[in-house]
Formats: structure tokens, sequence, C-alpha cells
């Protein structure tokens, strides 16, 4: 059977990763609030692109990983995003004999290697997959590094500017890679899927 790894949104970030104000001085807007829609907009989606590309969440969420049965038959589970902030449940999902919680005094959260280490196998309980509810995120703005921060700006400044113009293409502009790139080797480093 192939593993399968499925994520889910649970509870989405409330805040923008950096304020709209920042926002306005990086691309030098000065309007007022009559594009403060717009620009909101843009940021939602850069950080949806970027926390996609670099599996690094910019402010506080909830977020349930879903893993196929055998992923954690080295004994760990490798969550596929950072920071961790908590781990708030780990539930194993049996469609025929009902879910159980698994008590946390059974796994530990390493958040040096980003893994979910089982202290001893799963107490009395099998099941078709476990799923782990972790909360996270960066709590604060101040928190978040300064180069995610920049391509984050980059990314929504590229946006404003080139909006309507079918012809552009954010994707063939690497520009916010290259500020990305010491956060993606810090926290991505080829480590985010689980292999046999």
């Amino acid at each position: 059977m192939a593993k399968e790894l499925f994520m889910r949104t649970v509870t989405p970030a409330s805040d923008l990763p950096v304020s709209l104000a920042t926002i306005k001085k990086h691309i030098r807007v000065s309007t007022g609030n009559a594009e403060d829609d717009v620009l909101s907009l843009y940021a939602k989606s850069a950080a949806t692109r970027l926390e996609g590309m670099s599996r690094i969440r910019f402010r506080t969420q909830t977020i349930d990983v879903q893993y196929s049965n055998g992923f954690g038959s080295r004994g760990f589970y490798l969550l596929p995003f950072t920071p961790i902030q908590s781990i708030v449940s780990v539930k194993i999902d049996d469609i025929e004999n009902g879910d159980t919680v698994v008590d946390p005094s059974h796994y530990v959260f390493d958040g040096i290697s980003n893994r979910l280490k089982l202290r001893s196998t799963w107490p009395g309980a099998t099941g078709d997959s476990v799923t782990i509810r972790a909360v996270a995120g960066y709590a604060t703005e101040s928190a978040i590094p300064n180069d995610l921060v920049m391509g984050f700006l980059y990314v929504v400044a590229d946006l404003y500017r080139n909006r309507g113009d079918d012809r552009y293409n954010l994707e063939s502009g690497d520009g916010y890679l290259m500020l990305l790139n010491g956060v993606l080797a810090t926290y991505f480093d080829g480590q985010w899927i689980e292999t046999t």
C-alpha cells in the first residue's frame, strides 16, 4: 500500500505576515486606505504561495496532517511544515472501531528535526491512519526571519505592480527565491518527505 499524506488547515492565520503599513512603505503607496482591500488580497495570496513553496508558516494557524498506515514505521512522524508552536493532539483513525486519541506520554515532539517521536508503540490501538493536529507559524511579526519577510514583500510588490498583465508570469522571476534561499535551506533541506 502506498504511503499518503494529507493536510488540512483547521484554523487559518488571522494576521498578515507583516502589517499593511509596512507593505505600503515597501511598495511606496501613499493613497490612504483606498487600496487596502486589494493589498490585503495580494498579501494573503503571497503568503499562501510562499508557504506552499517553503513549507514555512508565516503566522499562527492550526493544521491537521493525516498519515496513511506505515508512515510511523521508523518510530517518528515528520511534520511537513515549520515552525511548530505545539502539538494539539495525535489521533489514530480507525474506520471500523472509531478513533483513538493517543495520550501525550506516548510521544514527544523534537523541534530541531521537526519530528513527532514515538516513546513506545501506540497503546492498544491500530488504525487506518494517524492524524496529528499542530499549531504552526510565528506567533509575532517580529519573530519572522528577515529574509522571509523580504521575500514576502517582493511577491506582494510584484503582484501589485503587475496586476492585470496576462503576459507576466511571477514564476519566471527568481528574485524572491534568492531572498528565501537561506530560509529554505535552513528549514527545507530536502527532508520534508518521509521515505522508506
